[in-house]
């Protein structure tokens, strides 16, 4: 799992580049910026990646819950998208 990594100009809170999984932590300041944060989305999506969106509450509240939901993520159809495509960089 890379920390702030830069993809095709993007900088991403995480990113599993064998599950092509992007994972966003948003703040308050996410609420400011719906329609930006989902420009991003689609556009990430468009180079074959997925995303995945967590409040910084729920990740301090309930990590567990966010782990176990990146981890079916993860797993969730990993050698269709390994073969569709390579990872950005």
């Amino acid at each position: 799992m890379r920390r702030q990594h830069v993809i095709r100009g993007w900088i991403v809170d995480f990113y599993i580049a064998s599950a092509r999984l992007v994972i966003e932590v948003d703040g308050d300041v996410h609420d400011l910026q719906l329609e930006e944060d989902h420009r991003r989305t689609l556009a990430l999506e468009r180079e074959g990646l997925r995303v995945i969106r967590f409040r910084n509450e729920l990740v301090l509240d309930e990590l567990s819950r966010v782990v176990a939901r990146i981890v079916d993520a993860v797993h969730c159809d990993a050698p269709t998208r390994a073969a569709a495509r390579p990872a950005p960089t």
